[in-house]
């Protein structure tokens, strides 16, 4: 099925079976899509922008250049995807598998990554992209001298 191009904003496609469908460029912003199915579709510069996909599946997708930016993503699957320079700027990606998925140029900025899985992806040129579940590591600090009082009060 081809949709290229549509203005598919503030749509109901809770539960819906999109697979190889070509939805390229198509405007989802506002959408309500938990629980999706999308594998293998072609959704290269497609806008999710403020979307509700939760639970989605974009294993094996096509999503260069994709907009995700503030969406809710919790839980989503990446597997094998094509992001190349997607954005998810403030999106709620915690728990996402990103495994062997091309993020090359991709921004992260302002996103929660907290439990998700990027094993064996491409990151080269990746904005921001942080693991928030992983704590900074402790910067050595030496003692001043002055806080040293040899047990004596």
């Amino acid at each position: 099925s081809n949709l290229e191009g549509s203005n598919l904003s503030r749509t109901d496609l809770g539960n819906g079976n999109l697979r190889q469908m070509n939805l390229k460029g198509c405007d989802f912003t506002l959408s309500y899509m938990c629980n999706a199915y999308l594998r293998q579709g072609n959704l290269p510069l497609a806008r999710f922008s403020k979307a509700d996909l939760r639970n989605a599946f974009f294993g094996n997708c096509e999503l260069s250049g994709a907009d995700f930016s503030g969406a809710d993503v919790r839980n989503g699957y990446f597997k094998h995807a094509q992001l190349t320079g997607a954005s998810f700027c403030g999106a709620d990606l915690r728990n996402c598998n990103f495994k062997d998925a091309n993020l090359s140029g991709c921004d992260f900025r302002g996103s929660d990554t907290t439990n998700s899985f990027f094993g064996d992806s491409n990151l080269s040129g990746a904005k921001a992209l942080r693991a928030p579940d992983r704590p900074a590591p402790a910067r050595s600090v030496k003692p001043s001298p002055s806080l040293h009082t040899n047990g004596r009060s």
